[in-house]
């Protein structure tokens, strides 16, 4: 989120990795499939997914492939991803330690989604919040996200300022009227789930304030989301989701 960090980020296309040097990216590729058995890469896929077709395959050894590549960087890296990806990470940094390289760092990052959401479910545009969103989407997002009175077991709104918005801010605000409280602030989040537990603070003052806390974070990367090549990437990543989504409506 540091608009310093956004400002070196760089966008690289697989597709243009591959093109660069073609010959030593296969042979990786056709190597990793040698050491790759059915049954490990079965075990790789996303919980819920049966091995269907050979591209699940040939995406699974890419995948070693890639990060194959990124170790032979040199430079330390780390691989962030949700619960479901991490099988598929896990078999990719097995690899390369086999090949006596220095596997990159594994860092599983399960970020809250916005509803209630079944087993081996990927990503839903409506579910799930992108540093891309706009301020309309990140707003329409929050006011229908799951939310019930009472419920501090299980609700996204909560789990954002947990997980989010208390970390970066120190203090998380809820505006409201007098007569339902006044303004609160909160710096802790333990608190925080005491009083919407109690019903003392309402999802109609917690979502309102929950929205406005993020796109003040997420109004300090925006400027740098402007390039043509992350204008891009955010087009591709948007028709990524609806994809998948339509995969697993059928």
């Amino acid at each position: 989120m540091d608009p310093d960090l956004m400002e070196r980020v760089q966008v690289r296309w697989q597709g243009d990795a591959i093109l660069s040097g073609p010959s030593e990216y296969w042979t990786s590729v056709i190597n990793a499939g040698r050491q790759c058995s059915l049954e490990m890469i079965r075990n790789a896929l996303p919980p819920g997914d049966g091995l269907d077709s050979a591209s699940q395959v040939l995406a699974s050894i890419m995948h070693v492939g890639d990060v194959l590549a990124l170790a032979g960087s040199g430079a330390p890296a780390t691989l962030c991803c949700s619960e479901s990806e991490e099988p598929l990470h896990q078999l990719a940094t097995r690899y390369v330690s086999k090949c006596d390289m220095a596997a990159p760092a594994l860092e599983v990052v399960e970020k809250p989604a916005l509803r209630l959401r079944g087993e081996g479910e990927g990503p839903e545009a409506e579910a799930d919040l992108f540093i891309t969103d706009m301020q309309a989407d990140v707003n329409k997002k929050i006011k229908k996200a799951f939310s019930e009175p009472g419920n501090a077991t299980f609700c996204p709104p909560l789990s954002w300022v947990r997980a989010v918005l208390l970390p970066l801010n120190k203090e998380f605000v809820v505006s409201r009227k007098p007569d339902n409280g006044g303004d609160k602030t909160y710096t802790s989040a333990e608190d925080l789930q005491v009083d919407y537990a109690s019903g003392d603070l309402h999802p109609g003052d917690l979502k309102p304030a929950v929205g406005k806390a993020l796109n003040a974070v997420l109004g300090s990367v925006r400027p740098g989301l402007k390039t043509n090549v992350l204008k891009t990437a955010q087009k591709k990543l948007a028709a990524y989701v609806k994809a998948k989504h339509k995969q697993k409506s059928k």
